[in-house]
């Protein structure tokens, strides 16, 4: 969580709040809803948080959470029981009732939460007591829309990366 190599990338994710250092799945996620939805962006930016789990809340106390999934949404996770711990990933398709599919920052092909990638990943809506476990979803995007709605675990791209991987999961940012 040094930084980055690719200067723009760096450059975005600071503007919206980024800090070496820190976990960057959450402001990952941030950066596209922003870019995606910058009016809505600037609406509720001061919700937004680095901490996925404090973001969490935020947005449960203005009434934009779920215990489902829609594409587009935000998948918040608490590592293990943890109530600060946790991890930040946008639906990106819903499989059956028991997974979705995600993009996701400062992960790896294993699906680590503290990773140096972004990475398209299969994950549970099942709950346990270890690893990462999901808490709930942000809706935030306009009622009906979904901009994310074709992505393929083989063609998982993002804008800056140096190396795109089409035939696994991964893209990396490669991180420093």
């Amino acid at each position: 969580n040094s930084g980055f190599y690719n200067s723009l990338f760096e450059q975005k994710m600071k503007q919206v709040g980024f800090y070496k250092g820190a976990p960057w799945c959450a402001f990952f996620a941030i950066l596209c809803f922003a870019e995606a939805y910058p009016e809505l962006y600037l609406l509720y930016h001061r919700h937004f948080s680095g901490n996925s789990q404090s973001m969490f809340r935020a947005f449960q106390s203005l009434g934009m959470t779920s215990d489902t999934p829609s594409i587009g949404s935000l998948m918040i996770f608490r590592q293990g029981t943890s109530s600060i711990s946790g991890h930040t990933a946008i639906v990106t398709a819903i499989g059956n009732r028991n997974n979705v599919l995600t993009i996701e920052g400062n992960t790896n092909s294993t699906g680590s939460r503290n990773g140096d990638s972004v990475c398209v990943r299969s994950r549970s809506l099942k709950t346990g007591t270890t690893g990462l476990n999901p808490i709930g979803f942000i809706n935030i995007k306009p009622a009906g829309e979904s901009k994310v709605t074709t992505l393929q675990k083989s063609d998982a791209q993002i804008i800056g990366s140096k190396t795109t991987n089409k035939t696994n999961t991964t893209t990396h940012e490669n991180e420093k």
